[in-house]
């Protein structure tokens, strides 16, 4: 029996919904090449759409394979709101409710990975990150010194898992280092994300 894919698209809101909660061992092959065939369907759309790939807390192996297509998908596709979410048993019976709730939370913020377990919704994480501030201007006193001094820069990630909020910020040095500290120069980086 092949797959029973639930795909949804509305129009208005630029929204798509890909159910897998249904998926078993023996057509998990199906659900992952129709969702690799939606992601390649929206390659080249500009407008921004908002993705939401659906899975069950009950079947971790298979849930585990769309969520991690769906993290690689979302860094690729910045364009667009690639989220997933993965519901509890309990949770899906209402599946809509819920849906409308983290609309509504993925407009405001840049979370795109949720988990709905005991009627909470929560944002995956292994360690807590706040939100730093953005790269600060010197001084005026440290602009007028004779004395040629290097800015020191912090390669830093906002949220977890979004390449889009990776970005070098300013950081002041101490003035001096501790018994345990080593300070580096570095004349060129580069990153493989």
């Amino acid at each position: 029996r092949a797959a029973d894919c639930t795909l949804q698209k509305k129009d208005l809101s630029n929204r798509i919904i890909f159910d897998t909660t249904e998926a078993t061992v023996q057509n998990v092959h199906t659900y992952m090449e129709k969702l690799l065939e939606l992601a390649q369907s929206l390659i080249s759309v500009t407008d921004s759409t908002t993705v939401f790939v659906l899975t069950q807390t009950t079947s971790p192996p298979i849930g585990a394979t769309f969520t991690g297509f769906t993290r690689v998908w979302a860094n690729e596709a910045t364009q667009h709101r690639i989220c997933s979410i993965e519901f509890d048993q309990e949770e899906l019976k209402k599946k809509q409710f819920w849906l409308e709730r983290i609309e509504n939370m993925v407009e405001k913020t840049l979370e795109r990975e949720f988990i709905i377990h005991e009627n909470i919704i929560t944002v995956p994480r292994h360690i807590p990150r706040t939100l730093t501030n953005v790269l600060t201007k010197t001084t005026q006193e440290q602009s007028s010194s004779n004395e040629k001094k290097k800015e020191a820069f912090r390669l830093e990630i906002d949220t977890v898992g979004q390449l889009q909020t990776l970005k070098y910020r300013l950081f002041d040095l101490p003035s001096s280092l501790s018994p345990n500290d080593v300070e580096v120069e570095v004349y060129s980086s580069s990153l493989n994300f």
